[in-house]
C-alpha cells in the first residue's frame, strides 16, 4: 500500500524544520520569521522566512546563502518550498510525519558538547552547527560507569539503535555518523577498562565493515569481544528493527552469553558470506585516523614547569634482553644486505628466549617468551622451517593473518596505531615483536625525511616502553653501503638515530672461507661489545639453515665492513682510481656506475672527491657539461659527467 498522502504548508515544513534543527524562528513585527541560518555558522539570526502569496516560501540569508544550500541544510528539497500541484508533488506520510529527534553528545562530565537531529522531514540527519573537534561516542557518560563496574556494553549503529537498548535497561552506544565512522584517538580511549563489548552490526555492508573496524580498532585490547548477528533480520535492518518485529530483551542477552568470542577471520568470513566484501571496501577508510597529523599543539604554558635535581635520580642496572645487544622493552635495530643471515640470527635469539635459555654468548637462564613475528618478504611456512631448526618451544611463535597483515601495514609508525598493537599484544601476552622488515609496516621515507622517520620510529618506541614490548626490527642495507654502519641502513637516516641499539650483520668470504658477523656499530650504554662470529650450518638433505656460534672475535667493525665490501680504506683509493683510468682510456658514467660497487664498492662520493684531487693535481683532465645544481665536483661527476682521459703529463 503507497504511503498516505498530507497536506502540510510549506511555511510549516520549513519551520518544523528550523525547529528540528534546534533553532526555533521567532516571528517579526512584519509578518516574517527569523532564525540563524543552518547553510553557514551564524551567531546572529541572518536569515528571513516568509509566505509568499502563492504560499510558497521565500527564504534570504544576509549573509548570501542560496536558497538550495538552506534547503539542504535542513534536509529538504526545493519542492517541499512551494505548495502542492502538479510540478511540485507533495511527499508522502513516510517522509514528513517522523516526528523530529534531537541526539545529544556529553562529555564525561555530563555536559552537553554535540547535538545530532533527524529531521521531521525523512531519514535525513545533521549536526546543529559544525561537528565539533574530538567529538566523543553516544552516551560516554555511562559507557564510562559500565566499564567502572564490568557491565557488558553494546556497540551498535546509529544512535536510534542505542537508545533503543537503553530503553531495555542495556547499556549501549554508536560512533558519530554510525557505520561511516572514523576511530578517533578519543573513541579508542572511551573503552578503556570495559570488559565485554558486543557489537550488533546492521545486516548490510556497511554494517559488517563497521564490525570490523571495531574489532581492529578496540576489539584486540578488551578481554572480550563478541558480534552477534542477530537471526530473522531483513536485508539493511538493525536492532531496532530486530526488537520491533518481536525480539524481546532476554533473548538478546541469551545470544550475548552464547555467542563466541570474536575473531577477525570468523568477522571476515561472515562479512563475505553476506557479500561485503566488494569494490567499496577497498576505499573504505582506515579504521584509526593518525593523531599526529590532526592534532594542533596548544599554546605552550610554562606556568607548571619544574625541573629534577641529579642528586634525586635513582641509578638502576640495565635490563638486558639480549646482554650488551638489545635493552629490555626497547626497539632494536637488526641491519644487513640481503643473505648475511639477519632473519635466521634473529629467529635463533628468539627461539632461545622460547625455551628460556640464555642469549649467546649469556649463561643465565630467563623466562620462557612468546613471540610475534611480521613478514612480507617470508613465507610462514619457509619461517615455521627455520625456527624448528632452531628448535623453538612449542606454541610460543605466532604470526598474523592476512586480514591483520592488511590492517597494520603501514599503521605501526603512527602514534594511535603503535598504541593500540602495543595494548592487543599485551593483553594476549606476548613479550617480543620482531618486524622482518620494519619499512612495509611503517611506511618508506627516503633519507632527508628525518623529522617524518623520527616520528614514526618514536611511535614503535614508544609501543615498546608502554606496553613492555621486546622490539627487534630488522632492515636491509643500501646497495652501495659506504660511509658508516648507521649511515648505511636503508631508508631515512632515523633507522639509525632513534634506536638504543643497532646490530647489522656481514659476511665477508665465499664458500668454505666465508665468515659471518654481527657487530653493534650503535650502543647507546655502555663499552661496545665485541663481534661475534657466527655461522649457518645444516644437514646436507635440509633446506635450512641454523645457528652456530663461533664465539667473540675482538676486531675493528669497520674492519669487517672492509672485508665485506662495503668500505674502502683511504689510502687505498687512488691505487683504485689507477686500475679505472688506464693511459688514454676514455670513461663515461654509464660505464663506470656498474663497476663502483661491484668490483671497488666505492661510492660516488668517493669517487668525486678522488677525481677532484686529481684535476687539482693535474693528473687527469675532465670534460664537464654545464650544471645547475651546485658547485661541488661529485655532484657534477654524478649528474653530468661525460668523459675524462688521463692527462700526458701524468
Amino acid at each position: 500500500m503507497s504511503d498516505a498522502v498530507i497536506s502540510l504548508a510549506p511555511i510549516e515544513r520549513v519551520l518544523d524544520a528550523l525547529a528540528a534543527a534546534g533553532d526555533p524562528p521567532k516571528p517579526t513585527r512584519t509578518g516574517e520569521y527569523s532564525a540563524r541560518c543552518p547553510a553557514h555558522p551564524d551567531r546572529d539570526p541572518s536569515l528571513t522566512v516568509r509566505e509568499g502569496d502563492d504560499g510558497k516560501v521565500l527564504l534570504h540569508c544576509f549573509a548570501g546563502c542560496a536558497p538550495e544550500s538552506i534547503a539542504a541544510a535542513l534536509c529538504l528539497e526545493m519542492r517541499d518550498l512551494f505548495p502542492d500541484s502538479a510540478e511540485h508533488e507533495p511527499r508522502p506520510v513516510a517522509a514528513l510525519a517522523t516526528k523530529p529527534v534531537r541526539y545529544e553528545y556529553r562529555n564525561e562530565d555530563g555536559q552537553v558538547v554535540a547535538v545530532f537531529t533527524r529531521s521531521g522531514v525523512g531519514k535525513q540527519f545533521r549536526w546543529i552547527g559544525k561537528k565539533p573537534e574530538g567529538c566523543p561516542v553516544y552516551r560516554l557518560p555511562e559507557l564510562r560507569a559500565a566499564a567502572s563496574t564490568g557491565e557488558r556494553v553494546f556497540l551498535v549503529e546509529g544512535e536510534k539503535d542505542a537508545d533503543a537498548l537503553r530503553d531495555l535497561g542495556l547499556v549501549a552506544t554508536t560512533l558519530p555518523n554510525g557505520a561511516a565512522a572514523v576511530w578517533e584517538p578519543q573513541h579508542v580511549a572511551a573503552f578503556d577498562a570495559v570488559n565485554e563489548m558486543v557489537i550488533l552490526p546492521d545486516n548490510d555492508p556497511p554494517g559488517f565493515r563497521y564490525a570490523m573496524n571495531a574489532i581492529l580498532a578496540v576489539g584486540f585490547s578488551l578481554p572480550s569481544v563478541k558480534v552477534v548477528v542477530l537471526p530473522g533480520l531483513p536485508a539493511k535492518g538493525d536492532v531496532s528493527d530486530w526488537l520491533r518485529n518481536g525480539g524481546s530483551r532476554e533473548q538478546l542477552l541469551a545470544l550475548a552469553e552464547t555467542a563466541p568470542q570474536a575473531d577477525v577471520d570468523a568477522v571476515k568470513a561472515r562479512a563475505e558470506m553476506n557479500e561485503t566484501v566488494d569494490a567499496e571496501s577497498q576505499a573504505t577508510p582506515s579504521p584509526i585516523r593518525s593523531e599526529r597529523r590532526r592534532y594542533k599543539r596548544p599554546p605552550l604554558d610554562v606556568s607548571a614547569f619544574e625541573t629534577i635535581s641529579a642528586n634525586t635520580v635513582q641509578i638502576t642496572p640495565v635490563d638486558w634482553w639480549w646482554h650488551r645487544r638489545a635493552r629490555r622493552h626497547e626497539l632494536t635495530v637488526l641491519s644487513g644486505k640481503p643473505g648475511t643471515g639477519k632473519s635466521t640470527l634473529a629467529l635463533e635469539l628468539v627461539a632461545a628466549a622460547s625455551r628460556g635459555d640464555p642469549l649467546y654468548p649469556e649463561e643465565q637462564a630467563r623466562v620462557p617468551e612468546r613471540t610475534l613475528w611480521l613478514s612480507r618478504e617470508e613465507t610462514v611456512q619457509d619461517v615455521v622451517a627455520k625456527a624448528r631448526l632452531a628448535r623453538f618451544a612449542d606454541g610460543k611463535l605466532e604470526f598474523p593473518t592476512q586480514l591483520m597483515r592488511d590492517a597494520l601495514l603501514k599503521r605501526l609508525g603512527e602514534n594511535d596505531g603503535a598504541d593500540t598493537f602495543g595494548r592487543w599484544l599485551r593483553v594476549r601476552g606476548f613479550d617480543n615483536l620482531v618486524v622482518d622488515g620494519l619499512i612495509d609496516w611503517m611506511g618508506t621515507l627516503d633519507s632527508n625525511e628525518m623529522v617524518e622517520g623520527r616520528d614514526r620510529m618514536s611511535a614503535v618506541v614508544d609501543m615498546a616502553r608502554n606496553h613492555r614490548i621486546n622490539v627487534l626490527a630488522i632492515l636491509h642495507d643500501k646497495k652501495g653501503g659506504e660511509g658508516s654502519a648507521l649511515d648505511a641502513i636503508a631508508g631515512t637516516v632515523a633507522h639509525g638515530a632513534v634506536p638504543r641499539n643497532v646490530n647489522a650483520c656481514y659476511k665477508v668470504g665465499t664458500g668454505i672461507n666465508m665468515h659471518r658477523y654481527v657487530v653493534s656499530p650503535k650502543a647507546n650504554v655502555g663499552k661496545q661489545p665485541p663481534a661475534l662470529e657466527f655461522r649457518i650450518t645444516g644437514r646436507q638433505d635440509d633446506d635450512y639453515g641454523w645457528i652456530e656460534w663461533l664465539g667473540e672475535v675482538e676486531i675493528d667493525p669497520d674492519q669487517i665492513r672492509f672485508q665485506a665490501g662495503m668500505l674502502v680504506e683511504p689510502e687505498s683509493k687512488e691505487d683504485r682510481f689507477d686500475e679505472l683510468f688506464p693511459d688514454n682510456a676514455w670513461h663515461k658514467l654509464s660505464e663506470l656506475s656498474s663497476r663502483w660497487t661491484d668490483e671497488i664498492g666505492l661510492g660516488r662520493r668517493s669517487l668525486g672527491s678522488a677525481l677532484a684531487r686529481w684535476l687539482e693535481e693535474g693528473r687527469i683532465d675532465a670534460k664537464f657539461e654545464p650544471y645547475e645544481g651546485g658547485i661541488k665536483w661529485y655532484r657534477r661527476i654524478q649528474a653530468k659527467l661525460v668523459s675524462c682521459e688521463t692527462s700526458d703529463a701524468s
